[in-house]
């Protein structure tokens, strides 16, 4: 049975090396993977990945749009926005709410980095 709660830290400790590296070197690549999951594939994650770094390099605040997928990804488990709301955990510290949220999808069996794919079916 799962929590309320996020059930990952917010520090770098239990991620596996290669992810959070790449979450230091060019979070773009993470944000994109968990946008793609959290919109069950609705999002590409190249997509999202690219609206974050212009976000980024425009007014240097990818917080104002990572914080959405927070609010999403706790919507969609139930978790309880603790112990600060979701754009201050982005604008506090952007690569450590990544990091969460890269964590608790691959805690709940979501792993961001194996993507999400939507076949279309066209008539």
């Amino acid at each position: 049975m799962f929590s309320r709660i996020i059930n990952t830290n917010s520090l770098f400790c239990n991620l596996p090396w290669c992810s959070a590296i790449i979450t230091l070197c060019c979070p773009c690549v993470t944000f994109g993977q968990i946008a793609n999951r959290i919109d069950n594939g609705r999002t590409s994650c190249e997509t999202a990945g690219c609206i974050y770094t212009g976000i980024a390099l425009c007014i240097a605040m990818p917080c104002i749009y990572s914080c959405t997928y927070r609010t999403k990804l706790r919507n969609h488990f139930g978790l309880y926005e603790t112990p600060a709301s979701d754009c201050i955990t982005h604008l506090c510290c952007e690569y450590c709410a990544l990091c969460q949220e890269y964590r608790e999808l691959n805690y709940r069996g979501l792993n961001p980095s194996a993507g999400m794919y939507v076949s279309l079916t066209f008539f």
